[in-house]
């Protein structure tokens, strides 16, 4: 699977996806830190692949959203564009209603893993991962899935 293959899987497993330099929890850049605070205001679950960590993510995730600059947010499998759109969105309360649209979707194909956070990633590599984030607590939903495995919640696991 080429890189283009996996980061379009990416895009299409997630429901709301951030591709940011850094991590929600040591954001490496404003835009990715004012990116990442505009998301969990509005309480989303989330997530994220850190392109420092990921060069080739980095080098071709441009070419494949045709958007050249990081962060870049997607949701639902639509870019929704960079920090100063998001913020644009978040003010204006546009933000909230797309999240809200996604997760009446997941909620709605009984999708979600403890409480409603999907963990979710695009391969072993390192880059193809996604870890998922939820705000209120750092250590739900960051743990990798693989490809070929059922997601399943953590109380499935321990069965």
């Amino acid at each position: 699977m080429t890189i283009e293959e996996k980061l379009k899987q990416q895009i299409k497993e997630n429901d709301i996806l951030i591709y940011m330099k850094g991590t929600p929890y040591e954001p490496q850049c404003g835009f990715s830190a004012k990116t990442v605070q505009a998301l969990i205001e509005c309480d989303a679950k989330f997530s994220y692949v850190d392109v420092i960590e990921n060069n080739d993510v980095r080098a071709t995730l441009p070419s494949v959203s045709d958007w050249p600059t990081f962060p870049q947010v997607f949701i639902k499998g639509e870019l929704i564009g960079g920090a100063d759109i998001v913020a644009q969105m978040h003010e204006s309360g546009d933000l909230q209603k797309a999240i809200n649209d996604a997760s009446a979707l997941r909620i709605g194909r009984g999708g979600g893993g403890v409480g409603g956070c999907r963990r979710r990633a695009g391969g072993r590599p390192p880059e193809s991962r996604a870890r998922a984030h939820h705000p209120r607590d750092r250590r739900r939903g960051t743990q990798r899935v693989h490809p070929g495995e059922r997601h399943r919640t953590r109380l499935q696991r321990r069965a």
